[in-house]
């Protein structure tokens, strides 16, 4: 079998390893910081550094071992390196019982459904981020559906290459002591051998150097390498306070409490040390597949990096690829949730736009260009599938069904225990339900388009055009065009359904204590159950998001009601002619129904009351159906200074997102934001601009109200202004040229080809 003639490859990859005063370089490396330590409580931590850093890199290095050093330590140290041997939460009965199924499911998949999933990136989140139990189901979920897709008894037997999932910083946590067994049918067939394989991926993240796991010698020879920067807050890097550094990562890093580097985004920007380590590391690694980094550092054709979607990416992926080496963009934002605003980016266009340049600009390699950073919605997941190798497909709503803790965001309704970590192993079997609905409706689409994914990516002779306008509504195009040729948008996307009784769950958090912290995806896109269930219920729903969140956003029935509350970046989805909640630059939080009314909440750092034009129409602009079913948009005038750090004001790109009269939706805003927002031409060409009516006034002091009523502000309404200080925005097309042109002369934005 392939995995006998793997470790027999073992000795002749060892052997390329360096000798032992490199590896004594690289202790001495880590241990650089130490020598200027000089009291015997310094000394004393030192040698337990020491210690450490030798078991780490100590070949024969097991989770006992690691038990009994920790058990060595003094009693205030131990703590800190608790979760180094997590208890392994699948038994085999359990994982025989999600094989069998996990393969029902998968015989029932179309061709296209199984090259999906062949297809499909899984990217695993840092451990700092998720428990050890989550990872353990993750990794196990991924291997038993591979090995059935090609049709083997173990993952070691799928070559590495073919393994598309990244256990995320830190690799893939140890589990205690499993013993290998095989596991049969009644009729004696075997189905698959359990053991430590299923508990890990083909694939280890190493972020610097900094995560060597429990294993290092398992780590860097037999697995594919991916060697990741630590740059999620871009251009500035930073440093994470000793008070920061808890007891979870102490023991994910194997460090004690100290400040904690997070580097910059560019080679220059990094310690001699670092480096250093990169060039020692790069030299271990022989793995099958590389991936342009995150800002990357070693272009090692056996290693594995990733490469964001700044503006850099094509240039720097367009240099690797022409040397060899596969690419996989990822979007740019980062994943900490209180990273600052201008930092903050639209991940998933960013990537598929940056990935698309990329790829017109090399097209007899365009076979090893991938695309990830949170594909979210399935137009944009099947669009990367139409024009890359592999997209990436584990997102948020996916890691919520196998009950993440994301800085315990998930409060009362999270399957796991907030304070333990700890998750119900069974949430594997809902996550089964989520993974494999959402792989079979992506293959639905792909054949009620007539699409054959066999083939692989669409030529890039036919994707050129996308490029040609403005890259806000380019990609909008695309997407809009390929739910044309099919049904799909009369469908409903099901992430996740839910019983009767996790909906009243739900709804008893209409007043519940805000959710705390940094990742956030509550807004799922509701079932067709859920839907009718809130439709009898006509229940108003509110989640309470504070201190920031990576996404927040909730389609709801006709005539539903949705507050999102300090929530943020990523666009929501919509359902049934409901509300949508999320934005790129400000938090948005969102009130409405068919008829419904957008609302935005001051942000903490300065961004507008009313969000900007940019963030609020943006928020929804991804859903061009949604439009069709608003009846009016409020955008409500700033009530904070703007952030003085920006370069210019949040209002100012709302031609990007195709604000046009095709919405049909009419907007009221003050006359000042109006002329404070840079409207586009087009803009202008498409809508009339009048003044308001008293009803429609007095409707925005109701608004006001009923704000302040869900977002529990207290704005007063002199804040609004007087009748006379609003516009109307009405979509309507000017009769001819002159009127065109007055349009445009009125408000100040005549272009300059009109005049000559």
């Amino acid at each position: 079998m392939l995995r006998h003639t793997m470790k027999r490859a073992i000795p002749v990859i060892q052997r390329a390893i360096p000798t032992a005063p490199t590896i004594a370089s690289f202790s001495r490396l880590q241990n650089t910081s130490t020598r200027s330590h000089k009291t015997s409580t310094q000394k004393q931590d030192t040698t337990i550094r020491e210690k450490f850093i030798n078991l780490a890199i100590n070949n024969t290095t097991t989770p006992k071992k690691y038990k009994e050093f920790q058990e060595s330590l003094p009693s205030d140290k131990q703590e800190g390196f608790k979760r180094l041997n997590p208890e392994n939460n699948y038994p085999p009965e359990r994982v025989k019982e999600l094989y069998l199924k996990a393969r029902e499911r998968y015989n029932s998949f179309s061709p296209n459904a199984k090259i999906i999933f062949k297809r499909m990136l899984w990217e695993g989140a840092s451990r700092g981020a998720i428990n050890d139990e989550m990872f353990q189901g993750i990794t196990l979920l991924y291997n038993i559906l591979s090995i059935i897709a090609y049709d083997v008894t173990d993952p070691r037997d799928i070559p590495n290459e073919k393994r598309l999932h990244s256990p995320g910083e830190g690799g893939i946590p140890p589990t205690s002591m499993v013993t290998e067994q095989d596991i049969r049918d009644e009729k004696g067939h075997l189905l698959f051998t359990y053991g430590p394989a299923l508990f890990e991926s083909g694939k280890f993240q190493n972020a610097s150097g900094l995560f060597l796991g429990s294993n290092p010698a398992k780590s860097l020879i037999e697995k594919t390498q991916e060697i990741k920067d630590q740059s999620a807050k871009q251009g500035i890097g930073g440093r994470a306070p000793k008070e920061k550094v808890g007891d979870d990562v102490q023991a994910l890093r194997k460090v004690e409490r100290r400040e904690l580097p997070s580097p910059g985004q560019r080679q220059a920007f990094k310690s001699v040390e670092e480096e250093e380590i990169n060039h020692v590391l790069a030299a271990l690694f022989k793995g099958n597949e590389s991936i342009v980094g995150n800002y990357g550092i070693i272009k090692n054709p056996s290693s594995v990096q990733k490469v964001p979607a700044d503006s850099e990416a094509n240039y720097r992926a367009s240099a690797v690829l022409k040397a060899g080496i596969p690419v996989i963009i990822t979007g740019s934002g980062g994943g900490t949730g209180k990273t600052s605003t201008e930092y903050r980016q639209d991940v998933q266009q960013n990537a598929l736009l940056a990935a698309l340049q990329t790829r017109i600009e090399n097209e007899e390699i365009n076979h090893h260009i991938s695309v990830s950073g949170g594909m979210y919605g399935p137009s944009r997941r099947l669009l990367g599938l139409l024009l890359f190798k592999n997209v990436g497909g584990l997102t948020f709503p996916h890691f919520i069904a196998f009950g993440c803790i994301f800085a315990k965001l998930c409060h009362k309704s999270c399957p796991a225990n907030i304070t333990t970590g700890k998750m119900n192993p069974n949430k594997i079997f809902d996550a089964l339900d989520v993974i494999t609905h959402d792989i079979q409706l992506l293959g639905e689409m792909a054949d009620n388009i007539g699409l054959d994914l066999s083939k692989g990516p669409l030529a890039p002779s036919q994707l050129k055009n996308i490029l040609l306008t403005q890259p806000g509504t380019a990609l909008d195009r695309q997407i809009n065009e390929l739910e044309k040729k099919g049904d799909y948008p009369e469908k409903q996307y099901q992430i996740i359904t839910r019983s009767k009784n996790q909906i009243d769950e739900e709804i008893k958090m209409t007043s519940g204590a805000p959710i705390e912290g940094g990742h956030s995806y509550l807004g799922l896109t509701i079932s067709d159950t859920r839907t009718r269930y809130l439709q009898s219920k006509k229940t108003p729903i509110t989640y309470n998001v504070k201190n920031g969140g990576t996404g927040a956003g909730m389609g709801l029935g006709h005539k539903q009601t949705l507050t999102v509350k300090f929530a943020g970046d990523f666009p929501g989805y919509f359902l049934n002619g409901g509300t949508v909640a999320g934005n790129h630059l400000g938090r948005l939080a969102a009130l409405g129904a068919q008829h419904g009314t957008l609302y935005a909440q001051d942000c903490e750092d300065g961004a507008l009351f009313g969000a900007s034009i940019n963030a609020t129409v943006g928020s929804v602009g991804d859903s061009s159906l949604l439009f069709l079913k608003i009846g009016k948009i409020t955008i409500i005038p700033a009530l904070s200074k703007r952030n003085e750090s920006l370069d210019k004001p949040h209002m100012n790109t709302v031609g990007d997102y195709g604000l046009t009269a095709n919405l049909g939706a009419t907007i009221l805003m003050p006359k000042e934001t109006f002329k404070q927002t840079n409207l586009l031409p087009q803009f202008v060409e498409h809508n009339k601009v009048t003044k308001i009516t008293e009803e429609e006034y007095t409707a925005i002091e109701k608004d006001l109200h009923q704000a302040n009523r869900y977002l529990g502000t207290n704005i007063d309404k002199k804040t609004l202004g007087s009748i006379n200080d609003w516009i109307k925005i009405i979509p309507s097309e000017p009769k001819d040229e002159s009127e065109k042109i007055a349009r445009l002369t009125e408000y100040g934005i005549l272009p300059s080809y009109l005049t000559k």
